[in-house]
């Protein structure tokens, strides 16, 4: 449990987060003990992951799997190349003195937790030494794939993951032993009136709604066909298993679903269909309307709504994925639960009054630790200051590979350890209760929002 960290990094967040009070608490005696007591506490808890990107089998075969492969998909590879990196990170050479000016970064604080807790690496900086070392590992664990896919599992601490597979969003299997499926739902609404994917149903054929219409062989002729078609995936994915929906609509598009007329949507649709070219302004639209009809599937099926919120990985417009744009669409639909992500960072305080102002609005800070330590210490008070603990998650990594996801889970262990510390000695919980807030943030919101069949 990050043990690497010393006591003035685990801490670092309390002097933002807490003030005057919090200097007193690193100065009082009884915090560390407190902490190592936690730490050790949530190091028990099974985690019920609640969101990851998970790709089975990580790589080909045939594909050689080095260090230098986790990088490229990971959030450190971002940190990276804000350091001045090129596309190119397949080397040392090419990378190497970017790394070392992204070793102050929590993503990389992510990468070695990670690293340490499959591979037993013990260093405290990657090196070009070190990572040839580590790569002899990686072959190894990689030309026995599944047995080692188990082994890390095992590791990290996980009993199941729910796995977002957003690159095959109609893609109803999932690997049952480990994963839980979630339906991606952006290739539904967000891919509505996308005129490549309409008339060539063979481009992006796993997120191209009109690939399945064509793999099904519907006839889509009216916008009460589409939400034939549409109602028949939810039903589709709730066989298979799914426990939760997905929308991730920041990343195209602002995450302000207007509510639009039946009558108003069937118009513009039936005018895509007949060749008809629609303004951004109108595919939103039918776009939005589509997003209603998710949130009320959602509601019908009793499937939670995880949404994107905050800081897009790779960088983008973040005005348009600020969590109180939220909330007109979470007025209007009250019987659906929406599990807003990432803590809304930058805008945790706005997630936190979201949770607090309407029941069924659940944060979930996937992600944030590794985005910012310090950021997710401030986020995490917040959100316990103002939401019951039973509305908070801290189990995900939104991570591609078990690598990456075992550090992350383990970030969070650390920060939720230090955070429910600072609230311990200054007097503001009894430590009973914070390790009945560490098993829920972990464990039990999880089984109960999410409807899993383990044992609480």
């Amino acid at each position: 449990m990050m043990k690497r960290i010393s006591l003035l990094l685990v801490s670092v967040g309390v002097l933002v987060a807490m003030g005057a009070q919090a200097r007193q608490v690193l100065h009082d005696g009884n915090y560390q003990a407190t902490y190592d007591r936690l730490e050790e506490f949530i190091d028990n808890i099974k985690v019920v992951n609640t969101h990851e990107h998970q790709r089975i089998p990580l790589y080909n075969a045939d594909e050689k799997v080095t260090f230098y492969s986790f990088l490229s998909g990971s959030y450190l590879s971002g940190s990276l190349r804000l350091a001045g990196a090129g596309p190119d990170i397949s080397s040392w050479v090419k990378v190497g003195k970017y790394l070392d000016f992204s070793r102050n970064t929590s993503t990389y604080d992510c990468m070695i937790e990670g690293f340490r807790i499959l591979y037993g690496f013990e260093e405290r900086y990657f090196t070009e030494k070190n990572i040839d070392q580590l790569n002899k590992k990686i072959s190894e664990n990689y030309a026995r794939f599944d047995q080692w896919y188990d082994e890390a599992f095992e590791k990290a601490g996980y009993e199941v993951m729910l796995n977002d597979q957003w690159w095959k969003m109609f893609e109803s299997s999932v690997d049952s032993k480990h994963h839980a499926l979630v339906f991606h739902t952006d290739g539904l609404a967000g891919w509505v009136v996308n005129r490549g994917g309409y008339e060539n149903p063979d481009s992006r054929m796993d997120c191209n709604p009109y690939a399945q219409v064509k793999k099904e062989g519907v006839k889509i002729s009216s916008l009460d066909d589409y939400l034939e078609f549409a109602d028949g995936q939810f039903r589709r994915f709730v066989e298979h298993g799914a426990v939760c929906a997905k929308a991730a609509a920041a990343y195209e598009r602002s995450i302000f679903f207007e509510q639009v007329e039946k009558e108003e949507a069937a118009k513009l649709y039936n005018s895509f269909l007949k060749g008809g070219e629609l303004s951004p302004a109108e595919e939103k639209k039918v776009q939005d309307f589509m997003y209603h009809f998710v949130a009320d599937k959602c509601a019908e099926y009793d499937l939670p709504l995880q949404i994107h919120t905050g800081l897009l990985a790779g960088g983008g417009n973040l005005d348009r994925t600020e969590p109180q744009l939220l909330e007109p669409f979470i007025a209007a639909h009250r019987d659906t639960k929406m599990v807003l992500f990432h803590g809304g960072v930058s805008w945790y305080a706005q997630t936190a009054v979201l949770a607090a102002s309407h029941p069924n609005v659940y944060v979930d800070i996937v992600g944030l630790p590794g985005v910012s330590r310090t950021m997710a210490a401030i986020g995490l008070h917040e959100c316990l200051d103002t939401a019951p603990y039973n509305k908070i998650f801290a189990g995900g990594g939104d991570c591609r590979s078990i690598e990456e996801s075992a550090g992350v889970t383990e970030y969070n262990r650390s920060l939720v350890a230090q955070v429910l510390a600072e609230r311990v000695v200054s007097g503001r919980m009894t430590e009973e209760v914070a390790q009945d807030v560490a098993i829920a943030m972990f464990r039990g919101n999880a089984i109960s929002v999410y409807n899993l069949k383990l044992d609480e």
